[in-house]
């Protein structure tokens, strides 16, 4: 399936278990395992998480989201390798 939140790629397979993860980890747990995340994807999540089109999210969401991505992947780089 095409579908992001198949199963057979993280293990999620409902809304409520991104809730519950939240979108951040999420489009981490799909970088980790090679998938491509964009920032559209994170907003698309959130933005699902509140009944919206992405496209709504206010630019203040969207910045502090972004904030939230950067330092996630800033931390995620400088943690050593097993």
């Amino acid at each position: 399936s095409s579908d992001v939140c198949s199963s057979d790629l993280i293990g999620i397979c409902c809304l409520n278990e991104i809730r519950q993860l939240g979108p951040l980890s999420v489009c981490l747990l799909l970088r980790q395992h090679g998938h491509p995340v964009s920032r559209n994807l994170l907003y698309a999540l959130e933005a699902a998480l509140i009944d919206h089109d992405w496209r709504q999210l206010d630019p203040e969401h969207r910045r502090r989201l972004d904030a939230a991505w950067r330092a996630a992947i800033d931390r995620n780089t400088r943690q050593p390798t097993k």
